[in-house]
């Protein structure tokens, strides 16, 4: 054998064999806990340098403890806001998986006119339970759906918690919504989450992404401030990688075979006009007004309908319904999240895609 090549296995041996050494001292030697992910008044995010955050498995609240928001939050062990889910499905079953933000977690603002501002977070469960329950009134108990929802989540957080957590479930279907963080300003340009750009890469990272020492040096260049621009400065996903990331999306799901459905997201009427609790919501996009915030909002939407059009994906509107009919779908304190009303009604309206497109039927499968 060539001695430059003899030379080159050495080396690749000894660094190989150096990863496995300092993994293995890091397991022994370190807990896997990083800080609390800086979302004032929600106690159960936590800062996780793969995702960047995520719900806390297990997490419930404290009936008897002082909390800036009213309802009970119930995190599973898999980090889910819901019941359990197995890893296994049961023989025969369905198994629907709901990504988004926190409309799909299930939160949004009320009025609140005690309070200083006027507003009060509520958090409940979203349309992902909306539809689950429909189901089982239906008698539909064969079919499970899983709340993947993490508030102020992206399409690019969403798809490292695909590729890294959901994948592993064996998902038939997917329901992917998310939009207003998307081009919200990054608090923490270090926690965009973005996906690389090379297959070799991304493959390393989402094959061993539970390793401590891949998850030690995420963490520690999240660290390095000088790495990353000023918070504020940048929208957490640019238009141009936000549909880069549903075509990824897209590709992920055909070479799985799995059944992908694309939610719009549609914003409160803007005929309602102005609310206290605006400023809020236009200040964290980077804008100046509502007006912008809606042209702003508009652009990705336009890029939703584009690719899943280019690409013959199943795409549910739910902006008809939610912007013409006479229900309020959402609250004067929320441009954002839909309502208890709103979340039940998109869970129907998801029902009815699903068994539009022929999804739920058992023959199917």
């Amino acid at each position: 054998m060539d001695s430059r090549w003899l030379k080159v296995i050495l080396l690749l041996s000894s660094l190989v064999f150096s990863a496995i050494t300092m993994e293995i001292l890091l397991r022994v030697t370190t807990d896997d806990a990083f800080p609390r992910a800086p979302y004032p008044n929600i106690e159960w995010l936590v800062q996780e340098p793969v995702l960047g955050w995520r719900n806390q498995s297990g997490f419930r609240t404290d009936a008897s403890s002082e909390r800036e928001y009213r309802g009970e939050v119930r995190i599973n062990a898999r980090g889910f806001h819901g019941v359990e889910v197995p890893e296994t499905k049961a023989p025969g079953s369905l198994r629907i998986i709901c990504l988004g933000d926190s409309g799909t977690f299930g939160i949004w603002w009320e009025v609140a006119p005690e309070r200083e501002p006027p507003a009060v977070l509520v958090a409940s469960n979203g349309y992902p339970h909306a539809l689950s329950t429909l189901l089982q009134q239906q008698g539909r108990e064969d079919v499970e759906v899983v709340n993947a929802g993490v508030l102020g989540y992206t399409t690019s957080h969403g798809l490292r918690q695909l590729a890294t957590k959901l994948l592993e479930l064996t998902p038939d279907i997917i329901t992917v919504r998310f939009g207003y963080n998307d081009h919200s300003m990054a608090w923490n340009p270090a926690l965009r989450s973005r996906e690389p750009s090379l297959p070799t890469v991304r493959a390393l990272l989402y094959r061993h992404h539970s390793w401590k020492l891949i998850r030690l040096g995420m963490a520690t260049y999240q660290r390095m401030s000088f790495l990353h621009p000023d918070s504020g400065s940048v929208p957490w996903v640019t238009v141009d990688r936000f549909e880069r990331n549903l075509e990824r999306f897209i590709e992920v799901a055909r070479e799985r075979q799995i059944r992908l459905l694309f939610i719009d997201y549609p914003l409160r009427p803007l005929q309602w006009g102005s609310f206290a609790m605006d400023p809020l919501f236009f200040g964290l996009d980077g804008t100046q007004n509502m007006l912008q915030l809606y042209e702003r909002h508009s652009i990705y939407q336009t890029a939703l309908k584009k690719v899943t059009t280019r690409e013959k994906v199943a795409l549910l509107e739910t902006a008809g319904v939610f912007h013409e009919g006479t229900r309020r779908l959402f609250t004067d304190a929320d441009p954002v999240h839909p309502n208890r009303t709103g979340s039940r009604v998109l869970g129907e309206l998801l029902l009815a895609k699903l068994r539009g497109l022929g999804w739920l039927d058992p023959s199917t499968r």
